[in-house]
């Protein structure tokens, strides 16, 4: 499956999905994707949609660490939609389940932002 990096408004939420393989080579992509999310709503949640995605490596994971640390800075956050077993497995790993907010659909990340 070809890489390829998708950007949509829901609302006061941006959705950045991701397909194919987030490597050194790809990874530049998702960094310009997450900064124009980032510069768009930049008090807002930022969802990652990982769904798609079938490989990701260390530069992968630095740029959803960055990306993360850039949208706090603004008084935002980046949060993940991960259920594939291959990307779970290395956030996991990683110990990033633990720092990201990780969830199973875009909707239940959208839901979990809305105040009660």
């Amino acid at each position: 499956m070809p890489f390829a990096v998708d950007r949509r408004d829901i609302e006061d939420t941006v959705v950045v999905a991701v397909r194919g393989e987030l490597d050194i080579g790809t990874a530049p992509d998702l960094r310009v994707a997450l900064m124009e999310a980032i510069e768009r709503q930049p008090d807002g949640r930022i969802i990652a949609d990982l769904e798609g995605l079938e490989f990701i490596d260390s530069a992968g994971l630095g740029i959803l660490i960055g990306g993360r640390k850039r949208a706090q800075a603004g008084g935002g956050d980046l949060v993940l939609v991960s259920t594939g077993r291959n990307v779970a497995k290395i956030l996991e790993l990683t110990g990033l389940m633990r720092v990201f907010d990780v969830y199973s659909s875009v909707s239940d990340a959208r839901e979990a932002a809305r105040p009660d």
